[in-house]
């Protein structure tokens, strides 16, 4: 993931690692951040959010051009000089070029975001909604009486605001968004991902059976294992953050009932048909019938006759599952489609990518921008 540094003008490129604590701080971008001098080694700053690096070295020997996560005390350090051996140091990237800017005396802004590979479709994002800073810190292992206070800059946002071709479009909201990294990170049986997910998702907003329905959906399309896996997880989280005090809304069951037998089928292809735009046969079916039979009662209807998770969530949560599994694109594309047939914008689908690169990874994003370029192709938009 390419992501650049604008200090005084000048920019600096880098490649963030592919890694949880990588994808958290992309996940924080675009940030502007006062950098603070260190040991003559370093810039530093105080993120807002600290990063999950659970299962990373215990710490590092950073290089010059080091981007590092210092996580005793929640700082961003960026070496522009090689330092010794810090323990609880985590690298999240590198810087690739000059490092001049970064030798400045004095304190400096810098505006960290993603850079865009000319030739892609442009997308920009930007972080949204106020995120309180964390407790201030000091760095590295100083001893008490040589600490500095380190202040934070500007996160500008929970939901992002996405264009698309330079055209502002609805933007996918914060809840949106959360269904996105914990529905990819549960088809690919990530489980330490899909823990930091799903807490982040019940602080957005989602209740506990908005999640619960997404894991539950997860079996059509990554098998009953994963989803059972999930589910486990979630009951895990959503336990532990009781232990915390935390009161999590705990959503509503379906307002109606769910079909059985006939009726069920008929439901169900009635949802098929409206989300498909018209109705699904051909020769695949022809070949075996009881496959449109199987989805039609079990996807269509006993999942997508659930109206406690709306239509679009259950396709953003769809697509973000695809794309996290590599062999579907036919699939994937499809549902592309779905969403698009329901009032999802090219532009959100687009932020859904954006939000898969930063919160999962490229080659789940990049699916996803294929699918969306052949499905506009296809529909001659």
């Amino acid at each position: 993931m390419k992501i650049r540094l604008i200090i005084n003008d000048q920019t600096l490129s880098a490649t963030l690692e592919d890694s949880v604590p990588a994808r958290e701080f992309a996940a924080q971008l675009p940030i502007t951040l006062q950098l603070e001098d260190h040991a003559a080694t370093e810039k530093i700053a105080q993120l807002p959010h600290r990063l999950n690096i659970a299962g990373e070295p215990d710490g590092i020997t950073p290089a010059a051009g080091d981007i590092a996560f210092y996580a005793p005390w929640g700082n961003l350090a960026i070496f522009h000089r090689p330092f010794g051996y810090s323990k609880g140091l985590v690298r999240l990237g590198r810087i690739e070029g000059g490092l001049q800017a970064l030798r400045t005396a004095g304190p400096v802004e810098a505006r960290i975001e993603f850079e865009w590979p000319s030739g892609r479709i442009p997308l920009h994002t930007t972080a949204a909604a106020g995120v309180e800073p964390r407790a201030q810190s000091a760095y590295h292992a100083q001893p008490a009486g040589q600490r500095r206070v380190l202040t934070s800059g500007a996160h500008e946002g929970a939901a992002m605001n996405i264009k698309y071709n330079g055209v502002s479009a609805t933007e996918l909201d914060s809840r949106q968004q959360a269904i996105i990294p914990l529905s990819a990170s549960a088809a690919a049986g990530d489980m330490t991902g899909l823990r930091q997910w799903l807490n982040q998702g019940l602080d957005a907003g989602l209740s506990v059976v908005e999640v619960r329905e997404v894991l539950v959906q997860v079996y059509a399309y990554a098998g009953f294992p994963r989803s059972l896996n999930a589910l486990s997880e979630l009951m895990k989280v959503a336990q532990a953050r009781r232990q915390r005090g935390i009161q999590d809304e705990a959503g509503r069951e379906p307002g109606r009932p769910i079909p059985k037998g006939d009726a069920l089928l008929a439901a169900g292809t009635a949802n098929q048909t409206r989300l498909a735009g018209g109705p699904v046969s051909g020769p695949l079916f022809d070949f075996a019938p009881q496959a449109n039979e199987y989805l039609r009662t079990h996807l269509f209807g006993d999942i997508f006759e659930r109206d406690n998770l709306d239509w679009q969530s259950r396709e953003l949560a769809t697509v973000s599952m695809l794309a996290a599994l590599s062999g579907v694109e036919p699939q994937l594309q499809s549902h592309i489609g779905i969403s698009m047939n329901i009032g999802l914008r090219p532009e959100q689908l687009y932020g859904l990518a954006a939000v898969l690169e930063a919160r999962f990874g490229l080659e789940a994003a990049e699916r996803v921008r294929v699918s969306i370029h052949r499905q506009l192709e296809a529909r001659h938009e």
